[in-house]
């Protein structure tokens, strides 16, 4: 993600990953440089998620030429929420200020134990007024393959409606802190791909969904 170029003399190898109800920004910090690293800090920029580091990052220093040093750090729900799908990352040593970008997996925030009743689907339907339509260019589009492929990632059938010569497919989950999210997939016999519609509780994960279905439904 980091490399010594731009690190000043910092490599930075991470991922986001998922512990239960957790997530963890592992990362793997190694001193390409010349010259001793102190003064460590890292900050995680405002996000589509509300997601900052739950725990200071902590480095035995000095982080001495050719040595590494990994560590999991716990991340925290609740920010303050901004349009930017990208975690974008500032990483503090003696020597500057380095910048990174990292691409938080949409299937982490996915809670696949969540359940959503049909009833429950509805009011939240209704009262959620902003949405997001967008084709999906995809040979999948029977009723079994499309449950298939969205239950493997928790987002569950909820019912479906019958509009000859169209079928609206309907699905929810929601995410490890709580945000509903909701689909309406139409399938159109004869017709190449599909037509979605999705509603979420917090709109500034619309465009993450949009792209994680996208994907996910090729």
């Amino acid at each position: 993600l980091l490399t010594p170029d731009r690190g000043y003399g910092l490599q930075v190898d991470a991922c986001f990953t998922a512990q239960g109800s957790r997530l963890i920004f592992d990362l793997t910090l190694t001193n390409k440089g010349q010259q001793p690293l102190v003064g460590f800090a890292l900050q995680i920029n405002k996000n589509a998620y509300g997601l900052s580091l739950a725990d200071r990052l902590q480095v035995p220093e000095p982080l001495v030429p050719g040595a590494s040093y990994s560590a999991q750090l716990p991340l925290a729900f609740g920010g303050v929420e901004q349009a930017i799908n990208d975690m974008q990352i500032a990483l503090k040593t003696n020597l500057g200020v380095a910048y990174f970008v990292d691409q938080l997996p949409f299937h982490l925030l996915i809670d696949k134990k969540a359940v959503i009743e049909k009833q429950e689907f509805l009011n939240i339907w209704r009262s959620v007024t902003q949405e997001s339509q967008f084709a999906v260019s995809t040979a999948v589009t029977s009723e079994g393959a499309l449950q298939q492929k969205l239950a493997a990632h928790g987002i569950n059938f909820i019912a479906n409606r019958s509009n000859p010569p169209k079928n609206h497919l309907y699905y929810a989950t929601r995410t490890i802190f709580g945000k509903a999210l909701l689909l309406e997939v139409t399938v159109s016999p004869g017709a190449p791909g599909l037509h979605v519609c999705i509603k979420a509780e917090a709109a500034l994960l619309c465009p993450p969904l949009q792209a994680f279905l996208e994907m996910t439904l090729r």
